[in-house]
């Protein structure tokens, strides 16, 4: 079977590079090169063999949509399955959809519940809007469908209105690319570290600022340090500036490079995970974020499943805000060694054994 995988944006973020790059290594791993391709079309800088610039003439509103409609029209007979990242109120799928028959759409969001969310008032209403009518297209043209969450997976289908098969193709990363962080932990204080590329809502962080704020320097048995690492919107930087608990405190330390980001995170005691991922209408998650946490050696707290692991596995702590939590989590990972925690996630969060089971899935196609 001869696999292509395409994703088209204007702006290729970091998380989607990682992954794409992680997808790209596999196949050799998994000795699929000229079986399994990888495709990124976008307007940056070219870092990688898998990616590419659009022409000139097609970097505009819309136009990169046409450009990749008339790539996939151009090579997908060359494919048993085409895998398309799925592109939002995209116009042109009304009429390209049809003549790329062996298309599945990849889905890694409730993208009309999203839209919503991203564009505030009236445009985001009406970009999701435009995305119910591209859907009706999208599904009614497609051979199947690939999410990133079982509840992704179920919302695509029960959308679709169809007996459209749909696969589970979960974020995951190569473990050995991860380095380990080194153990500069300390018995009294609980340090949390909170990364993101942007504090967006579904991170949460307004919830955590808000639910601490509610406490006083009483509640907390240990100083609590949680280190902000990533850009914070204005909003989040006055949140953040205003709070004034006595035995808490947020540090905020902006984009670092890998040498300051290790040096932080090696005296954190767990991290935070998405905090507020029902604000894209999801109950589960499988965020790049979770996976390079546990590969380092670092526990996680979040406050939605993660699709990967399973419900015992203690390292990952699924429970709703609370300094009870915080504590008792602290308190069990400081005693837990950063290699247990990496060696125990591995067969969870790799990419290349989600991967090969997807391959293996759509040989039933």
């Amino acid at each position: 079977m001869k696999i292509l995988h395409v994703t088209a944006v204007r702006k290729l973020t970091q998380g989607q590079r990682k992954q794409l790059y992680y997808e790209y290594c596999c196949t050799q791993e998994l000795d699929l090169q000229g079986s399994w391709d990888v495709l990124a079309l976008h307007d940056g800088d070219i870092v990688h063999p898998f990616e590419a610039n659009f022409p000139r003439f097609y970097k505009r509103l819309f136009l990169r949509n046409l450009y990749t409609w008339l790539y996939l029209l151009k090579h997908s007979s060359r494919y048993d399955v085409v895998l398309v990242r799925h592109m939002t109120f995209d116009p042109f799928v009304m009429l390209g959809g049809w003549f790329v028959r062996n298309r599945l759409s990849v889905h890694h969001a409730k993208e009309i519940d999203e839209l919503k969310l991203i564009k505030k008032g009236w445009r985001g209403r009406f970009a999701s809007y435009l995305e119910k009518i591209m859907s009706k297209f999208n599904f009614s043209q497609i051979l199947g469908g690939v999410g990133v969450t079982k509840d992704i997976c179920s919302y695509q289908k029960k959308l679709s209105n169809r007996n459209l098969k749909f696969f589970l193709y979960p974020n995951g990363i190569n473990v050995v690319d991860v380095e380990i962080l080194k153990d500069f932990r300390t018995g009294e204080d609980v340090n949390v570290a909170f990364v993101c590329g942007t504090f967006s809502p579904w991170h949460g962080l307004d919830r955590l600022i808000k639910y601490l704020s509610s406490l006083s320097g009483d509640d907390f048995s240990r100083k609590l340090n949680i280190h902000l690492v990533g850009h914070l919107p204005s909003e989040l930087y006055e949140l953040v500036g205003d709070f004034n608990v006595e035995n808490c405190h947020f540090h905020i330390h902006g984009f670092l490079s890998p040498a300051e980001y290790s040096r932080i995170l090696s005296k954190c005691d767990f991290g935070f995970g998405s905090l507020a991922m029902d604000r894209q209408g999801l109950l589960e998650g499988a965020t790049l974020k979770v996976r390079e946490y546990l590969a380092s050696g670092l526990p996680v707290y979040a406050t939605h499943r993660d699709v990967s692991l399973p419900e015992s596995f203690e390292y990952y702590l699924n429970e709703p805000i609370s300094i009870k939590a915080i504590e008792t989590f602290a308190e069990f990972t400081k005693g837990i060694a950063r290699d247990v925690v990496r060696t125990s996630s591995e067969e969870y969060i790799s990419k290349a054994s989600w991967m090969a089971k997807l391959r293996d899935d759509l040989e039933c196609i």
